[in-house]
């Protein structure tokens, strides 16, 4: 039986460290979250990971682990044979921590390594000699997280020179590197390269219309899972419509994030529409946070009758007004759509 440890408070913290060797026993999932650690626990808990090898996942997010905690980590990745899934999120270990992380992955645990998430920490186009590096390292590596890193255009551009000759990677996640329009079309054209790409995350990226379109490209040569480009409410209502209009045409995307992309005229919320009726595939889009009217929300759920492989439909975040909250739609009340009444709960 698979078992997990999540540590919430600091009291838990100190609890299951100093019963580390009992509370591992059996487990499959490690994941410390929010917790500030100093570099004499990270040790004691990896050295207790290390002993057993049925852990495959390790989750280390919001931490404040520092560019000196790297080398900690990295002192003892060698043994951690197990890990398939690492996660280091929101922690500053910058470039010299991720150097040294690399410096530790030489060894026969990198073989393992599937899923690797980097987001928040700190790394700049300093950092991608090192990304590279993972790429020879970690011949397994499906899924690389790089979002919220000031890669910048160059930085950006280096690292997916490199990702096609990776031969694995099924995810990238690009969201707010600082890439806008022109760097997002030649970033997203080496892309197209990438056999095995499923999943694309370029929110945040004022990637504009003439992104779009090359994300639309990529989309007919890749057969792509998941697309992510939230955040971008200046991508044109014409470069919008065709990329719904290639989600009505696509049999593999099954989720779409669209959230906060400034969706609000009818010829807009019409293609969604479409695109929900008509898709194969698609079972999760995401539309927080577009300004949609109370009416445009229904019309987007009414779509939901039509496809039954749809599982979740998020509508939160629209900020109708008070006039327009108390009407009511039946279409809402389908319990695949999230909207502004499940903000409380949800």
């Amino acid at each position: 039986m698979s078992r997990k440890v999540t540590v919430k408070s600091e009291k838990d913290a100190h609890r299951k460290m100093d019963n580390c060797f009992y509370f591992l026993l059996n487990l499959t999932s490690v994941s410390y979250q929010g917790m500030p650690f100093k570099t004499h626990h990270i040790g004691h808990l990896l050295s207790a990971v290390s002993r057993h090898p049925d852990i495959a996942a390790l989750t280390l997010n919001s931490c404040s682990l520092a560019a000196y905690s790297g080398k900690a980590i990295a002192a003892h990745l060698p043994d951690l044979h197990s890990i398939v899934s690492f996660s280091l999120a929101n922690n500053p270990i910058c470039d010299s921590g991720l150097r040294a992380l690399v410096a530790g992955l030489q060894s026969s645990c990198s073989r393992a390594l599937v899923t690797l998430d980097l987001t928040n920490t700190g790394l700049t186009n300093k950092s991608v000699p090192s990304l590279n590096r993972l790429f020879t390292l970690c011949p397994a590596l499906v899924s690389l997280d790089v979002g919220c890193n000031p890669l910048k255009e160059s930085g950006a551009m280096a690292l997916a020179r490199r990702v096609p000759k990776a031969g694995a990677i099924r995810f990238l996640g690009l969201r707010k590197i600082g890439a806008g329009a022109h760097t997002a079309k030649k970033l997203v054209d080496l892309l197209g390269d990438v056999v095995s790409l499923t999943g694309l995350d370029l929110g945040g990226n004022n990637i504009e219309s003439e992104g779009v379109k090359a994300v639309v490209g990529l989309m007919q040569k890749r057969q792509m899972r998941f697309l992510n480009l939230s955040g971008n409410n200046n991508m044109g209502s014409d470069s919008l419509i065709l990329l719904l209009k290639r989600v009505e045409n696509n049999a593999s995307l099954q989720e779409l994030g669209l959230n906060n992309c400034g969706i609000a005229q009818d010829v807009e919320v019409l293609a969604i529409v479409n695109a929900i009726i008509k898709s194969n595939s698609l079972t999760h889009v995401y539309l927080r946070r577009n300004g949609l009217s109370r009416e445009s929300c229904a019309k987007v759920a009414e779509a939901l009758k039509a496809n039954y492989k749809m599982q979740k439909l998020d509508l939160r975040g629209q900020d109708c007004d008070h006039a327009e909250e108390k009407k009511d739609y039946p279409a809402m009340h389908d319990p695949r759509v999230l909207h502004n009444e499940d903000r409380k709960s949800h």
